[in-house]
């Protein structure tokens, strides 16, 4: 049986999660104890998404929109708390809009009661309407046109002014997300890998686009050691100890080292189509030093292209570790598949062939590194490849993140990998002046299984795109939101997902000047705001019916700056706001600008490209609430009209196989 899904019930689940983040907003905001159950797993945060991320959500609607703030965060990195704060602050302005419009509407009697249900909804859907289009019109223009004009100067001539400008910026990001202790521990060390990947701030962008590509696999938690003893390690961490040694291998100024994907076995009689047969022990012996002379051949070619070292992401015979020792040659086994790829990525060179092309090993295959030598990070022990040259450019060295236990290690890492997704969109295009577009396709896809993060291959730094999602396999979610209105669930499902409307094909989204920066503290909601209004002012003919919505959106806008210096000032927060709130209008007003550090005094800053995706995802996410009307309870099993399809197939398949 459905249950009609009205504005108090999505005002109540997101004001539930609101209380959660709330007090967590802004440099002098609380921080939140998480414990998971009896294990010793504590952490103290003030990440929004984490926060929202460790909650039991019964209701789908709650888990619906964690969902969409998750995969907003994943997208840009950032942004969790002010989407709830915004998000709840839309929706109580909806309805007390709608409320405040149609006061006496009939309340007694059924049918007197569905007239009104109808009515309200339809009115509902109307606001959903108008606000989407504000936000593929007005709010686009806003962000363009009027919201750059207000960036602060960014002073970045030189390497040592622009390492304060990329200082600034991760020290504004980090103070929200992490203590103090471990936000200026992470501020130094994320500004140090950057400049060392660099080389400087021609190729800032490309070295954070590296980053994030291959944050996994030069990245090292380190269990057990104080947060201050994080640091970067010249080369490239491979997470595997030597299986075989050579004491002269650290003693080299050079080392060249060969990559396998394959193990390397003696020769069988199956892949020669031979049958070998024994009459004693002896001749046994004999055929298998015959068998593996094959493995030495290819040892001794090793030695003859000058290879010191053989890394491999497999396990190998021991026939082989045997010869590589006789020949004094060191061995790294059971790589990630992962850093085999980068390793022969950034060496520009290809994996060796198998033990029939043993002649095509030369050169090619063959990479070069400064040094290899024992690490020991922590309770484990590792390897450091010191590589001489790489194909990108970049002089790769690895992050490791110390902290005492699991929770702090993955906090730091996590807030880490935030840090670089805020500094992809700062600096993507930044460094050409160039702009970046705003898809409008983070909220309409609710699903965060699939993010995909395009790339403009033939534009010069290839800017970034919000994340376009599709609907996951329906077989793994027992809950669907439908795009016509329709919200199924069932009792004790885990994740919710959404056939959201797909954007129109071919359609060229409005574009935003990227690498502007904002002054922190609510400048850039203050602005909306202001621009909000003035445009509202402007409207005429069939627009006018639009002023409301516009006049909802502004006044949600203000909610993020009235939280921070509510977090702030305590009980003089409301008094100071209204003080603060006309300053900033009568400033605009006569100057055209708003005084730096009017609400924020510290040097914290904004990324206006994260600002406006932000406004532009909550915006659609609660467009897509809006036009809900009902939750409807689902057995586990059922079958999704459409989405099946193929998994049916799938079954009929089986049942006639079985039959």
């Amino acid at each position: 049986m459905e249950v009609p899904l009205d504005m108090s019930t999505l005002l109540g689940v997101t004001d539930c999660l609101r209380a959660a983040v709330a007090p967590c907003l802004g440099p002098q905001a609380g921080h939140v104890v998480l414990t998971r159950g009896s294990e010793d797993h504590v952490v103290i945060t003030s990440d929004g998404n984490q926060i929202l991320g460790s909650l039991l959500l019964a209701h789908p609607i709650a888990r619906l929109v964690v969902d969409c703030i998750s995969t907003h965060c994943r997208a840009t990195g950032d942004g969790a708390k002010s989407f709830v704060l915004l998000l709840s602050a839309l929706l109580r302005g909806c309805r007390e809009t709608l409320e405040a419009e149609h006061p006496g509407l009939p309340g007694h009697g059924s049918s007197n009661l569905c007239f009104r249900d109808k009515f309200r909804k339809a009115q509902q859907k109307r606001l959903a309407s108008d606000l989407h289009a504000i936000g593929a019109e007005t709010l686009h223009e806003i962000f363009k046109r009027e919201i750059p004009g207000h960036a602060v100067a960014q002073d970045m001539t030189t390497d040592e002014r622009g390492r304060r400008v990329l200082k600034r910026v991760l020290k504004s990001y980090f103070t929200t997300k992490v203590n103090p202790r471990m936000s200026d521990v992470l501020t130094s060390l994320a500004c140090d890998v950057v400049m060392k990947f660099a080389c400087g701030l021609h190729r800032l962008s490309d070295a954070v686009r590296f980053l994030l590509d291959n944050y996994f696999e030069l990245c090292t938690e380190v269990l057990g050691r104080p947060v201050d003893r994080s640091h970067h390690l010249e080369g490239l961490v491979l997470h595997r100890e030597f299986a075989v040694q050579h004491p002269s291998l650290k003693d080299k100024s050079l080392v060249y080292f060969v990559v396998f994907t394959e193990q390397l076995l003696p020769l069988s009689s199956e892949e020669q189509n031979l049958t070998f047969s024994f009459s004693n022990e002896l001749e046994f012996q004999k055929c298998h030093l015959w068998a593996s002379r094959y493995v030495q051949k290819l040892v001794e070619r090793l030695v003859q292209v000058g290879v010191h070292a053989v890394l491999s992401t497999v396990k190998q015979a021991p026939s082989f570790q045997f010869y590589l020792k006789l020949n004094e040659l060191s061995l790294v086994e059971c790589l990630p598949e992962e850093e085999g790829q980068l390793l022969c990525k950034l060496a520009n060179i290809f994996p060796c062939p198998s033990l029939g092309e043993i002649s095509c090993v030369d050169c090619g295959f063959v990479g070069q590194a400064a040094s290899m030598k024992s690490v020991l990070l922590g309770q484990q022990r590792c390897v450091c490849l010191q590589l001489e040259n790489t194909s990108e450019g970049f002089f790769p060295c690895s992050l490791i993140l110390c902290a005492p236990i699991k929770g702090l290690v993955s906090q730091s890492s996590a807030a880490f990998l935030g840090a670089l997704k805020t500094l992809r969109l700062w600096l993507t295009t930044a460094e050409d002046n160039t702009v970046i577009p705003i898809e409008q396709s983070a909220a309409n896809s609710i699903l965060p299984d699939q993010v995909m993060l395009q790339n403009v291959v033939d534009h010069p730094m290839s800017s970034t795109t919000l994340p376009l999602l599709r609907a996951a396999d329906s077989s793994k979610n027992s809950e669907c939101l439908n795009s016509n209105a329709t919200l199924t669930s069932s009792p004790g499902a885990s994740n919710a997902s959404v056939l959201a409307d797909q954007p129109e094909p071919g359609r060229q989204h409005d574009l935003i000047k990227a690498g502007c920066l904002l002054p922190a503290g609510g400048t850039f909601e203050l602005l909306t705001h202001y621009f909000l209004t003035s445009y509202a002012t402007r409207l005429d003919g069939d627009d006018r019916s639009k002023t409301v919505a516009y006049s909802v959106l502004a006044k949600a806008l203000l909610s993020i700056p009235q939280q921070l210096l509510q977090n702030h000032c305590g009980s003089q927060a409301k008094r100071r706001f209204l003080v603060l709130l006309a300053d900033a209008q009568a400033s605009l007003k006569a100057n055209g600008r708003i005084r730096e550090g009017l609400f924020c005094h510290t040097d914290a800053v904004d990324v206006l490209a994260t600002k406006c995706l932000l406004v532009d995802a909550v915006v659609q996410c609660c467009k897509q609430l809006l036009t809900l009307d009902a939750v409807v309870p689902i057995d586990g099993k059922a079958k999704i009209a459409g989405l099946n399809s193929s998994d049916e197939d799938e079954d009929e398949d089986e049942d006639e196989d079985d039959g």
